[in-house]
């Protein structure tokens, strides 16, 4: 028993909390509140651990366990090789390439036994923090290709939490697994969670793309088996090559989220069309250049003929003299 709990589940059960180290298993006594049910417990290298509740996940390093709600995190990153790990993704945690000083020292992160464990239990994790549902009834399809398959429904809208430039902020729309924001001169793209790490790389942060070196945009509406997607072109780059799924400047969406990626796609071609005929507006043609000497003597000559008076050809003819 474990804080009132049985803990001789089936070894091999998600949530069988006998994976964990004895150490850091003792470590769990009354940390979990008995209102939290224990969904998926991670067995990591040393003395390390993750639990999973319905409400928050659980790491043990650096000798105790740190609660982290699902409130401020945004899903998982998968590190797979000889430095295996899998860490909580979040506004405020980095993601990085992790190396062996990292483990144990870092409260978000442990380093797994094997890319197997990750890969069949990281996908639970994500789900409890997107708060979707369980894809066993996805005919054994992973959390990504049951999303695709419009098996599941969107994940919960969680806040985008964009790091500064908010105040400039004209619009934005969170897809699936992408976030993106428009500016007045570029756009910013995030990718997060299982998505982001599998289609786009586990060291990809935001990135900052200035409108001024978009040269298209692809786009893609979903259907209810697919999903749709915007994919930014830029100048001098290989997008066209790549399928929306690989690219960092795409970012997929489902049909509930059409109409806020539509909106964007509108934005960003105006401030295209706006630059590119700026650019090609024509400078304005040159004030022709006055001979002044000649218009003093044509003001001379209506002065002489009583058609301007000697002040009125004076006045006019110091302000030609100014000119000079």
């Amino acid at each position: 028993m474990l804080g009132g709990r049985c803990v001789t589940a089936d070894v091999g059960a998600p949530n069988d909390l006998n994976r964990l180290h004895p150490d850091i298993h003792v470590a769990l006594i009354g940390v979990i509140p008995e209102a939290e049910t224990i969904r998926v417990v991670i067995n990591g290298m040393g003395k390390a651990g993750l639990v999973a509740t319905d409400s928050a996940a659980y790491i043990y390093s650096k000798g105790g366990w740190r609660r982290w709600p699902y409130e401020v995190l945004d899903g998982v990153d998968l590190q797979k090789g000889f430095k295996s790990c899998l860490a909580l993704a979040g506004p405020s945690l980095p993601s990085k390439a992790f190396g062996f000083s990292d483990f144990g020292k870092l409260d978000y992160v442990i380093q797994t036994k094997s890319d197997k464990v990750a890969e069949t239990l990281a996908p639970e994790v994500e789900r409890l923090i997107r708060n979707v549902p369980s894809v066993g009834a996805a005919e054994g399809k992973s959390l990504i290709e049951a999303e695709e398959l419009g098996v599941i429904g969107p994940a919960q809208t969680r806040s985008s939490h964009m790091p500064g430039d908010s105040e400039s902020l004209i619009i934005e729309a969170e897809g699936n697994g992408g976030h993106v924001w428009v500016f007045p001169d570029k756009i910013r793209i995030k990718h997060h969670g299982l998505r982001g790490l599998m289609t786009k790389g586990f060291q990809k942060g935001d990135k900052d793309v200035w409108i001024d070196q978009i040269a298209g945009i692809q786009w893609r509406n979903p259907g209810s088996l697919w999903l749709g997607h915007i994919q930014f072109e830029l100048i001098g780059g290989s997008t066209a090559a790549k399928t929306a799924s690989e690219d960092e400047n795409a970012v997929m969406f489902d049909s509930s989220r059409r109409e806020a990626f539509e909106r964007v796609k509108v934005e960003v071609e105006q401030r295209m069309r706006a630059i590119r005929l700026e650019r090609t507006r024509p400078a304005a043609a040159a004030a022709p250049q006055v001979d002044i000497p000649d218009q003093i003597k044509k003001l001379a000559e209506l002065r002489d003929a009583g058609i301007i008076s000697a002040d009125e050809f004076e006045q006019k003819k110091n302000d030609l003299l100014s000119r000079m």
